[in-house]
């Protein structure tokens, strides 16, 4: 199996899962399940991800200009929730919206990606389906499971009541 974010979390957790009275895959099975409530809560907080999953469950295959996209939640949506903070205002925010909420929408089953300059006057394309079966963010899109390792600098315990790691500076005494 893959492993999660947090890797080495799930790792020591899942190695306590006898300890701790539960059965091989226990602990997995409710991290996953956690991170997708917590993706899901996150996505039914967001108008505008609302918005979209549910054009996207009418329509299931979409291929237009941010512009074209913007035009046709407006009109969903109605005035109040265009009005509301956070609902984009330009194609190019909602651009900037829609790769933030690219991850999270793939993960519950709607794609939403750029196709890059198309046609003739190279107009920027998006596209938003439905996923037959959701997955998670590929590798490449997240962050780095692990935090790299510590320099060496870094590494070195410093002694806090040894004064020699202090930089040394002249000190000032008052003039009489």
């Amino acid at each position: 199996d893959r492993l999660p974010r947090m890797a080495d979390f799930a790792t020591w957790a899942t190695a306590g899962e006898a300890a701790l009275g539960l059965e091989p895959g226990d602990f997995l099975a409710a991290f996953n399940r956690n991170r997708s409530d917590a993706v899901e809560a996150g996505l039914d907080q967001d108008q505008l991800a609302a918005a979209i999953r549910a054009y996207a469950a009418e329509v299931k295959n979409w291929n237009g200009t941010a512009g074209d996209l913007l035009a046709l939640l407006d009109k969903r949506v109605g005035d109040d929730a265009k009005r509301r903070k956070g609902w984009p205002t330009s194609p190019r925010s909602l651009s900037t919206a829609l790769r933030r909420l690219g991850p999270p929408l793939r993960s519950v089953g709607v794609e939403v990606s750029p196709l890059g300059p198309q046609g003739k006057d190279r107009r920027r394309i998006w596209t938003v389906y439905l996923i037959e079966e959701p997955r998670e963010t590929p590798k490449e899109e997240r962050a780095p499971a692990r935090p790299s390792a510590p320099s060496a600098k870094s590494a070195t315990a410093v002694n806090v009541n040894d004064e020699a790691h202090l930089p040394r500076r002249p000190v000032a005494t008052p003039a009489r």
